[in-house]
């Protein structure tokens, strides 16, 4: 129950701590907040809300010292509101019922008095740069200093418990010095002034103008700090004039700096805490993993773009389908995801889509037991796309594990001396690459690796070498004031001026910041423009085919299909049969149907399976048998005559070929007539299956265009690039929908290619998979998978259709089945009588003076047209225009 007071006809709302304050204040825009004024008393501050001409205001009423000092009141006006606050909290002279966050002083009596920093951060977090200005508090008191925090009034308070028994005390002040009164007298108070991150440059600033030694630490990285210079204004000219005092704590930042700026920083690295364990160097020269026979990696952070997780995800993603590698991996992302995610939406999409992964385990935020299962990592893996230092790098160091890191990465450092590895930013197959090398790395090595990350370690990031270098910049900011001509003032009140802070000036949120430089993930694929393709092994290589077909359920497709493969087949093959535990009518129609064929193999699953492990088996099956090539066929298809040879025919000329596929009136980007269209059944039963692929055969050149992915309904296979990067993903894929997708993306990065055979038409009914829905889930969840492991596989896809190199073609054939259905060509050289006769009757209708410069095919009703008319010259029409 919330305590109310009445005051100048006002209701006064308090709210007694944070909890309370979330569940009222959260929905601030639902409630009629006019005539109230809301007070949060937090463990030492005092907030107000009211609504003045229905716009929302917050401000700072007071703020809290020390536990002997009470509430400083903004105003006498207001002092009122704090004495209320106080008595409702039973406060009574020095005693207070509020725990506060500022814990007072422990130092012995009798030693002298220390030197005073005031440290100035931007933010309460138990990670990143608000955490380092934690260890710097712990390292400067342990150092005999006496220290102070300020953090800005519009941090985020819930990580307040971070300073939680620290001896320090603790206060917000504003965002800007230019809303601050009491600035000046407050950094007069100290010896030094150390303020953290770019974000609080305006008090490096007041400390430059007045005088006061400080040292201005730079967490952010090159695209964060160009973020500043552009919306920050007189921000790059703060930088230029106060460089001397500038800190960059890797030395990636100051060489970035200078490049981009010809602005010379100081740089020292980052340090942590040493909590090494020897008999950890004893586990590692063991003769098995750190994890026993799997080598475990790590990933540790908030799930976030720039965090580049998903690069990770994406490397191992691959992995879970190499046959080589399953079992023998596992990765841990430590750290917050789903909503508690810096961006919850890309965390809960990781998550999914890695869900039926079971080596990639997911960890969420770990407090408690953090050192425990870091020790369990073989390996740290840091792809941030941009990483000013890293602490988690520093970290894996300190315990001896060797990292991989990208090399926009600031502790890149370690790696030195061989004791990690480096890959460039979104690069999934480099990483991929560097995995597979420390899956397959000999003890002996790994030991040498984490005895020299170990030692780079203690050469560079241990708290006695950082004190070391900081003492060195303190000394140089303290000579850089007393030879100056402005002396500062000798005097101020620390602290104590924080009596009135204000309403604050623009904030700027640290963790939305846009990395413009790699805003974009890199295409994970190779380019193949002007790849050298060896020369072809040929047809022989590729037989006997196996024709892998999964079926369940759908005996009337079957009824269709069986026959047109038994009069069809072209070539020597093997037709397996994958029965996923279908109802008795199927089943037992498909037994009497192979029956006594002996080129036909069947499979029964004893439960169903889905479509993908189904696959699977019968392609093992395939390879078994010796084919050197197999096609992943649906049941609900019908093949015509000569489909085997054409289909396997760009594989046999060259066998940098993965896979093919042919055109289709439902294959989405590689339908006929329209793309990305089911076209009904309306062309197979105006000309039947034959009479399409005729039309196809005299239009069509041999050309296969390169695709970027084939399609599952019919795709010839490659044994050669199977075996090599193993078959479709069960986990990723489960039932089915996708699964090719992702098999041709993984074919191309290792060096194959896929492409389209438009000389073939195969029909597909597409009612013997899935039904609507299903298809309709499973696609939505295959694409979300595809997106994070291949980001550019969708633009990929579009620039296919939007390029359509068959387009042509297909015209062509479209002309060529008007002439089978008895059209005869139109010439016409008057544009408005060419559009008018479009309106009537099929037909092919050619407009041009000297030669043709347009073709119309109107055929069924629907028209399309040819943007180079000398394809048409193929099915023998002439291009020698005639008056109408």
């Amino acid at each position: 129950m919330f305590r109310r007071l009445k005051q100048d006809g006002n209701e006064t709302v308090f709210l007694g701590n944070f909890a309370i304050y979330r569940r009222t204040v959260r929905n601030i825009s639902k409630t009629d907040y006019r005539k109230k004024i809301y007070i949060l008393g937090l463990p030492f501050s005092v907030y107000s809300h009211s609504e003045i001409d229905g716009k929302s205001k917050w401000r700072l009423l007071g703020i809290q010292i020390s536990k002997k000092r009470p509430v400083a009141a903004v105003s006498p006006e207001e002092s009122c509101l704090n004495d209320s606050f106080m008595r409702l909290w039973g406060h009574d002279g020095d005693t207070a019922r509020i725990v506060y966050l500022a814990t007072g002083r422990s130092r012995r009596p009798g030693l002298p008095e220390p030197k005073k920093v005031l440290l100035v951060g931007h933010e309460f977090s138990v990670t990143g740069a608000p955490a380092f200005l934690l260890d710097l508090a712990k390292l400067l008191i342990s150092e005999g200093y006496r220290v102070d925090i300020a953090v800005k009034e519009s941090a985020d308070l819930s990580a307040i418990h971070m300073y939680d028994g620290i001896d320090a005390d603790v206060a917000l002040l504003p965002d800007s010095t230019e809303c601050f009164d009491g600035a000046g007298s407050c950094v007069r108070g100290y010896d030094l002034v150390i303020v953290n991150t770019i974000v609080m440059g305006a008090y490096a600033e007041l400390c430059q103008k007045l005088n006061i030694p400080h040292i201005w630490y730079i967490h952010e990285d090159l695209p964060s700090i160009q973020t500043f210079f552009r919306i920050i204004g007189g921000c790059r000219e703060r930088f230029e004039k106060d460089s001397g005092n500038i800190v960059c704590v890797s030395r990636y930042v100051s060489d970035c700096v200078y490049g981009e700026y010809r602005i010379r920083c100081r740089y020292i690295n980052n340090f942590v805490n040493d909590f090494y364990n020897p008999a950890d160097t004893e586990k590692q020269d063991s003769s098995e993993p750190v994890s026993g026979s799997v080598r475990t990696f790590a990933v540790v952070g908030s799930v976030y773009e720039r965090k580049a997780q998903i690069t990770a995800a994406a490397a191992f993603m691959y992995l879970s389908a190499v046959p080589e590698y399953k079992g023998r991996w596992k990765l841990l992302f430590i750290g917050n995801h789903g909503r508690a995610a810096s961006n919850p939406d890309l965390g809960e999409k990781l998550d999914k889509v890695t869900r039926n992964l079971p080596d990639i385990v997911w960890c969420g935020q770990v407090m408690e037991n953090k050192w425990d299962l870091f020790r369990t990592a073989d390996f740290f893996i840091v792809p941030s796309l941009e990483e000013s230092s890293s602490l988690v790098a520093i970290e894996a160091a300190m315990l001896g594990k060797p990292v991989i890191v990208s090399s926009h990465v600031g502790a890149k450092y370690l790696t030195e001396g061989g004791a990690g590895f480096v890959f460039e930013p979104g690069d999934a197959a480099g990483l991929r690459e560097l995995v597979m090398k420390c899956i397959n790395m000999p003890r002996e090595e790994y030991s040498r690796m984490s005895r020299q990350i170990r030692l780079n370690y203690e050469k560079t990031s241990t708290p006695a070498i950082y004190m070391r270098n900081l003492d060195e910049a303190i000394a140089d900011a303290t000579e850089r004031c007393r030879s100056s001509t402005d002396a500062p003032e000798s005097s101020g009140t620390g602290i104590q001026a924080l009596k009135y802070l204000g309403q604050g000036g623009n904030t700027i949120s640290f963790d939305k910041f846009e990395y413009v430089k790699f805003a974009d993930f890199a295409d994970f694929a190779p380019e193949t423009d002007g790849r050298q393709a060896k020369e072809p092994a040929g047809q022989k290589a590729l037989l006997p085919v196996g024709v892998v077909v999964p079926v369940y359920n759908g005996v009337e497709h079957l009824k269709v299909l069986i026959p047109s493969l038994f009069k069809n087949a072209d070539l020597p093959h093997r037709f397996i049969f994958v029965d996923d535990c279908s109802k008795s009518e199927t089943a037992d129609f498909l037994a009497d149907a192979i029956k006594g064929h002996d080129d036909c193999i069947l499979l029964r699953n004893s439960e169903n399976l889905g479509f993908v492990k189904s696959v699977n088996r019968g392609a093992a099956k395939a390879l078994e048998e010796s084919c050197g090539s197999f096609v992943m066929l649906n049941s609900d298809t019908e093949v015509p005559s000569g489909w085997l040879g054409r289909l396997i025919r760009p594989m046999a000329e060259d066998e940098t070929v993965a896979s093919v596929t042919p055109l289709s009136n439902r294959a989405t980007v590689f339908s006929f007539p329209f793309m990305n269209d089911d076209n009904d059944d309306l062309f197979l039963k105006e000309f039947g299956l034959e009479g399409i692929n005729a039309a196809i055969r005299s239009a069509c050149s041999s050309r296969h265009p390169e695709i970027p992915t084939g399609h599952g309904f019919c795709m010839a296979v490659s044994g050669r690039a199977w075996k090599k990067i193993g078959g479709l993903n069960e986990a990723l894929f489960g039932r089915g929908y996708g699964e090719e997708n992702e098999w041709c993306q993984r074919a191309e990065l290792d060096g194959f290619r896929n492409v389209l055979n438009p000389n073939l038409y195969v029909a597909h009914h597409e009612k013997g998979s899935f039904t609507s829905e299903e298809r309709k889930a499973n696609c939505e969840a295959s694409l979300e998978v595809l997106s994070v492991m291949f980001p550019s596989y969708m633009q990929r896809v579009y620039d296919f259709t939007r390029e359509n190199p068959s387009a042509d073609a297909i015209a062509a054939t479209y002309a060529a089945l008007a002439l089978q259905k008895g059209c005869r060509p139109e010439v016409f050289t008057d544009p408005e009588l060419f559009r008018k006769r479009l309106s009537g009757e099929d037909g092919v209708f050619l407009i041009g003076q000297s030669e043709v410069t347009k073709v119309a095919v109107k055929l069924l009703g629907y028209v399309i047209f040819i943007g180079n008319a000398r394809n048409i010259e193929k099915i023998g029409l002439s291009i020698e225009p005639k008056a109408e």
